[in-house]
């Protein structure tokens, strides 16, 4: 075990205890970063020497970070007029909701039918096949979109809406979930709005509540993930009616390693430093997100994703193949700087992630943490921290920003007519 890591991300987290925040971006990044450069060594039998050079130089520099804000008062924080602060008109985005949901349904039957959802459900036909035989088309593409904003829109009425509300609320969530698991290929959203759900109602406990709650919940976490790719293999109905066999297939050890994203995220950074040790990418892959809509037509040299960027020099026939793959938060880090860039992007994160939770620790103390902000805290701490230790730096700022431009825009119209009203009330008046 890598004991210099080890040592030091025990006392980041009873650091974080004594301040009363361990439930918070920056006890996630630490969390993460534990699972993926010293539990994943040890399951995975692949420690390299190099690489925990790297492992040691990037939790120093997010250690570094850290108390950087933790100690100095400039960092604190202050209450801000923001809209964002704002209370959320939850009965407009109940509304909302149903307007979606109606759009979603009548967009699934069109672009898949009711045999083709059958089909899903069955198993007769899974988006694992369906991306094996060429991919989804760009009208599936939108539909999984939908699906994903629908999923987080749920997500977010949830831990805002009244204890009242609450049965009529997750029954709405767990219903998008299924149509999560049946029709789109990606796992996060489900996992990801569950632990946006479990920090929030994590964030007022004690330390030591929310550390008994936190291990069963990743053990929970580790088994949908796992779960959610028999969803994908072999449809919904196949796998509750074969659960058993499926997941006897392989030990456990095995399932978790090839069906989380985790390993393979370390895997591919050790990767890196053995065969890739002179690459260095395009700094303009980190701008991915804000070039997104501008089509390859328009600007022919038009960088690709971080992740891609390295897999096309470090193994060309696999970036022609189609193949993905994560590099870990340290391996792009690598492919950008080299390990100096292992220890300046922790040690960006450290500031960063304690900047907000000090934001966020102020609105939970003073009981107005039930806005935008909280829920894009959230996103970030869940969404971002998450799919950053496994791989994705840029990737997942675009997972990111259609369910965030969907609530910013929500969070927006409230203002908006609240404005014209009181423009035509001073109309009236002159």
């Amino acid at each position: 075990m890598d004991i210099y890591t080890t040592l030091l991300i025990m006392i980041l987290f009873v650091e974080l205890i004594g301040v009363g925040r361990l439930v918070c971006s920056s006890g996630m990044w630490i969390l993460t970063y534990f699972v993926v450069n010293v539990i994943t060594p040890i399951i995975s039998d692949m420690i390299y020497q190099p690489a925990t050079t790297s492992i040691h130089i990037g939790i120093t520099g997010f250690a570094l970070g850290m108390n950087v804000c933790l100690l100095m008062p400039q960092f604190r924080y202050k209450k801000s007029g923001n809209f964002l602060y704002h209370k959320p008109d939850l009965l407009k985005y109940a509304e909302i909701r149903r307007f979606l949901f109606i759009i979603l349904i009548a967009a699934l039957v069109m672009y898949y039918g009711l045999s083709g959802l059958l089909a899903l459900f069955f198993g007769n036909n899974t988006m694992t096949t369906i991306i094996n035989a060429g991919g989804i088309s760009f009208w599936g593409h939108l539909v999984t979109i939908l699906i994903e904003v629908f999923t987080y829109f749920n997500a977010l009425i949830l831990i805002f809406d009244s204890k009242e509300n609450m049965k009529e609320n997750a029954i709405w969530l767990i219903f998008s979930y299924g149509l999560q698991a049946l029709c789109s290929y990606a796992r996060a959203p489900v996992i990801y709005t569950a632990g946006i759900i479990i920090v929030y109602y994590m964030r007022k406990k004690k330390p030591e509540r929310q550390a008994l709650i936190a291990i069963p919940t990743l053990v929970i976490g580790i088994f949908a993930m796992v779960i959610l790719i028999f969803f994908r293999n072999y449809g919904i109905g196949n796998t509750i009616l074969n659960l058993g066999k499926y997941i006897t297939q392989k030990s456990v050890w095995m399932n978790i390693s090839d069906y989380l994203d985790f390993p393979a995220g370390y895997t591919y950074f050790v990767d890196l430093l053995k065969n890739g040790e002179n690459i260095r990418v395009n700094y303009m892959a980190i701008f991915k997100p804000l070039f997104i809509l501008i089509p390859r037509s328009l600007w022919a040299g038009k960088p690709n994703y971080l992740t891609v960027e390295i897999l096309s020099q470090l193994h060309p026939e696999l970036y022609k193949a189609g193949f993905s793959t994560g590099f870990g938060l340290l391996g792009e880090a690598h492919a950008l700087m080299g390990n100096i860039g292992c220890f300046i992007i922790p040690f960006v994160t450290g500031v960063v992630c304690t900047i907000l939770d000090n934001k966020f620790i102020y609105l939970v103390r003073n009981g107005i943490d039930n806005n935008l902000w909280t829920w894009f805290y959230l996103m970030f701490t869940v969404v971002i921290l998450i799919t950053n230790a496994r791989g994705g730096l840029v990737d997942s700022y675009t997972s990111w920003m259609f369910p965030t431009i969907f609530s910013l825009f929500i969070g927006i119209l409230p203002r908006i007519a609240w404005r014209k009203q009181h423009v035509r009330i001073r109309l009236k008046k002159t």
